[in-house]
């Protein structure tokens, strides 16, 4: 029981191992970092995705039309 209450209870805005996110930002300057990280990695991902198409689309003419 008193593992329950210890995991419900403690921790709300605490960092935890292996977390995947940012702990909840206390001043308006790492709000901004947080929300400028989001849109780099938005844009990062769409341009990885973007390249990967791209070569594998030579790598498909080169192999089956070569």
């Amino acid at each position: 029981m008193l593992y329950f209450l210890n995991k419900f209870t403690i921790g709300f805005d605490a960092p935890s191992p292996w977390g995947i996110y940012f702990q909840d930002s206390a001043t308006p300057q790492m709000e901004g970092l947080v929300e400028l990280h989001d849109n780099i990695m938005y844009y990062l991902v769409i341009i990885l995705f973007g390249v990967d198409w791209v070569l594998l689309s030579i790598m498909h003419i080169l192999v089956f039309l070569g």
